[in-house]
């Protein structure tokens, strides 16, 4: 079980309560369930299946900053570094406190 935490690290979980105004209003459902399920592929070990998810909502203009967060540390992870940090950026606009998103811009800094 050690390595699955391992492999998860750097990763933030949507909330079930996570407010909508986070979300574009017209499409919120549709949001949660595509985020609900790049998560549930993370927890799988299937995070490179995750990807076109969350580049899909990203690109939809999300205002989530989880999966702005959860884009970049994906994109770190498989060295895609210059886009890990557009999205770790991204995600730190739209929530100043992410613990994981500032772990994840100042590793992939480090790499730069």
């Amino acid at each position: 079980m050690k390595n699955k935490k391992q492999n998860n690290k750097g990763f933030a979980s949507a909330s079930k309560n996570q407010s909508p105004k986070n979300l574009q209003p017209d499409n919120t459902i549709d949001h949660n369930t595509k985020e609900q399920k790049a998560i549930e592929l993370i927890n799988k070990g299937r995070a490179d299946e995750a990807i076109p998810i969350y580049k899909e909502l990203a690109k939809s203009g999300s205002k989530n900053h989880i999966v702005h967060g959860n884009l970049g540390a994906l994109l770190k992870k498989r060295g895609d570094t210059k886009n890990a940090i557009e999205s770790l950026k991204i995600a730190l606009k739209l929530q100043p406190n992410y613990p994981e998103a500032h772990y994840n811009l100042g590793s992939a800094l480090k790499e730069q």
